[in-house]
């Protein structure tokens, strides 16, 4: 029963760790370049999404929530900075029901270290 069971947390761990890996080899397949104090993907961009929101300023800051956690879950939460991000757009409309839904996209910054 004890070997099983460090058999399992080992596997576990194992998967972990190339999750991990494979996350940090994909950040390196993007270029960077440098923007003041942040270093901003090149020509990458993420995008983000919301629907059904009663206001505009709603339906904005869940399409940026939605952008900064998908940022996050690929690049760590170094990157996830809208204000930071490099070559916003932001999309919004009024569906039929009169409720407000946006699409943005931009391309994620990091701050340097100093």
């Amino acid at each position: 029963m004890l070997v099983r069971l460090a058999a399992v947390i080992l596997a576990i761990g194992a998967g972990v760790l190339s999750w991990s890996s494979a996350v940090q080899a994909q950040q390196t397949l993007h270029a960077e370049q440098r923007v003041g104090k942040w270093s901003c993907m090149v020509d990458h961009y993420h995008f983000g999404s919301s629907k059904g929101q009663t206001s505009k300023k709603s339906a904005e800051a869940d399409a940026v929530a939605s952008w900064s956690n998908f940022v996050d879950f690929e690049y760590g939460g170094a990157y996830t900075s809208w204000k930071a991000s490099q070559g916003k757009t932001m999309d919004c409309a009024k569906d039929g029901s009169g409720l407000w839904g946006c699409t943005v996209s931009s391309r994620p910054c990091r701050r340097l270290r100093k």
